[in-house]
């Protein structure tokens, strides 16, 4: 469950646009219908989802996917041959947005305790113990 919330919180500050950045080189490799397979991952949101359902080879599930989805023998042989390559793209893709998430709430934070220093009055506390005079009298 956490992580995917995790997952929604990095797919929000921009994960797919770094997924397709990193995966770029990675592409450039493959033949063609492998690449086209994996755009279709990167389209339908597959390479998120096998994240956030918390597998440690998102390389190996995307390739397990395109199996699935009865893809031709060549293309998952060669989307197979670079599924290291695809995790480590995936992986830096995310820490690259956990990274960015965190800049926000240093940055964020810093301006809150500016606001807080020099924009909220200074409210004094009662300087003696002794009770009212008002209820003193009553």
């Amino acid at each position: 469950m956490v992580q995917l919330i995790a997952f929604r919180v990095v797919q929000g500050i921009g994960a797919a646009a770094l997924i397709s950045t990193n995966l770029a080189p990675v592409a450039a490799t493959l033949p063609s219908d492998a690449q086209q397979a994996l755009s279709e991952l990167e389209v339908s949101g597959a390479i998120g989802e096998s994240v956030a359902q918390g597998t440690t080879s998102p390389g190996a599930d995307l390739v397990e996917r395109v199996r699935a989805s009865g893809a031709p023998a060549a293309t998952v042989e060669a989307l197979q041959g670079a599924s290291d390559a695809i995790g480590v793209a995936v992986k830096t893709s995310f820490a690259q947005s956990i990274a960015t998430i965190y800049a926000i709430s240093v940055v964020l934070a810093l301006a809150n305790l500016l606001l807080t220093l020099f924009f909220l009055p200074e409210i004094p506390l009662r300087t003696t113990n002794r009770p009212d005079s008002a209820t003193i009298s009553e």
